[in-house]
């Protein structure tokens, strides 16, 4: 079973050689996007009516890791950091970089509105029969 690590643990733990001590808190200022995608569990009861429960629940599940996969895919290329995948939600923050010259965060949220907008075209181009849909909602009250 794959778990998901957010990319700062993955990389904290690299350039530590061990895990860190737990917990661990870092403030940052970000802007957060949150990609919710709908159409979980229509698609769920599509493919167990066409292939029956236990069939139908391993291609729910391939189709699901798949469309995750592309989306944390994209936040990454717009140097963003899913936080937290809840369900059928993406939890990604965009943090204010130092080349962002300290623009108020105006680069951060471009960033993620970018990510966003790629985001709708990636599910896409991922599903192939339009089940899913990205819903992005951002805050940039940083």
């Amino acid at each position: 079973k794959a778990a998901f690590i957010p990319r700062s643990v993955r990389l904290e733990v690299a350039s530590l050689g061990k895990l860190p001590d737990a917990p661990i808190k870092k403030t940052v200022e970000a802007v957060v996007l949150l990609a919710d995608i709908s159409g979980f569990t229509a698609l769920g009861e599509k493919l167990a009516n066409e292939h029956g429960d236990s069939e139908g629940a391993e291609k729910f599940a391939e189709q699901v890791s798949e469309a995750i996969s592309a989306l944390v895919n994209v936040a990454h290329r717009y140097e963003g950091e899913v936080a937290k995948i809840a369900g059928d939600c993406l939890i990604c923050t965009f943090e204010i970089l130092p080349e962002d010259d300290d623009d108020g965060g105006q680069a951060a949220f471009e960033r993620g509105k970018t990510c966003s907008l790629e985001m709708l075209h990636q599910i896409k181009a991922t599903n192939e029969f339009g089940d899913f849909v990205v819903s992005p909602v951002m805050t940039a009250d940083i």
